[in-house]
């Protein structure tokens, strides 16, 4: 995968209809994440050859856009089968316009619910160069099934041509969590509780969990096993 990310946190306005029902969103009541990603990526029609040789996929993804009363945070991590952070990021952004970014130590702990990838818990400890120590504690509530937006959707995935003006919309019970494809990769909203050197605060947000193959740390041994 080859992409540039943006994201921007706000507040929305307007209206869902699903069939006859209509659900206003006033900015008031409604805060989310627009996520948006450029570049190449593995969607639409595959290649007739198969790549060789053949490796066992392993992708470990967080990503959690949060909203507090006076900040806004993105974080996101992508592990190797070790557990070592090819790619982490973390920044605080305030309502003053002030920042914090140049984090020297992302230390992350993971608990999973039983005999699943679910993530019941997640612990950040970010660290600064001077020494300045910024807590978080995630707690997902409700998850949400990615393939509702095309992500290992079997029919309708990203980059599938279907026609000029077919629609289509699939109905998910959410206690019932197969946690096998399409289903792997879900999101989850969640409450957070941040601790800076100065204040604690609560808030709220998602948290993107795609975890494939092996992760050392969480003891992921194969494509799917669920310790």
């Amino acid at each position: 995968m080859d992409t540039c990310r943006l994201t921007q946190h706000g507040n929305w306005s307007g209206e869902i209809k699903i069939k006859d029902e209509v659900i206003k969103i006033s900015p008031k009541e409604f805060i989310g994440t627009r996520d948006r990603s450029w570049g190449v990526r593995p969607v639409g029609a595959g290649d007739s050859q198969p790549m060789v040789p053949f490796e066992m996929p392993q992708f470990f993804w967080l990503w959690a856009p949060v909203h507090f009363d006076e900040l806004a945070t993105h974080i996101y991590y992508i592990d190797n089968e070790k557990g070592e952070a090819d790619n982490a990021f973390a920044k605080i952004q305030f309502d003053d316009g002030k920042e914090q970014s140049n984090f020297v130590s992302h230390q992350k702990s993971i608990s999973y619910k039983p005999k699943t990838r679910r993530v019941e818990s997640l612990a950040l400890n970010l660290k600064t160069a001077q020494e300045d120590l910024f807590e978080f504690q995630i707690t997902p509530k409700v998850n949400m099934f990615m393939c509702g937006l095309g992500y290992m959707h079997p029919d309708w995935g990203h980059g599938q041509f279907k026609g000029e003006l077919e629609t289509h919309y699939d109905t998910y019970d959410l206690n019932d969590d197969p946690q096998d494809p399409p289903f792997l990769h879900i999101q989850s909203l969640c409450e957070v509780k941040l601790k800076t050197p100065d204040k604690e605060f609560q808030g709220r947000g998602v948290l993107e969990q795609l975890f494939l193959g092996p992760h050392e740390p969480s003891g992921f041994k194969d494509l799917f096993d669920k310790p």
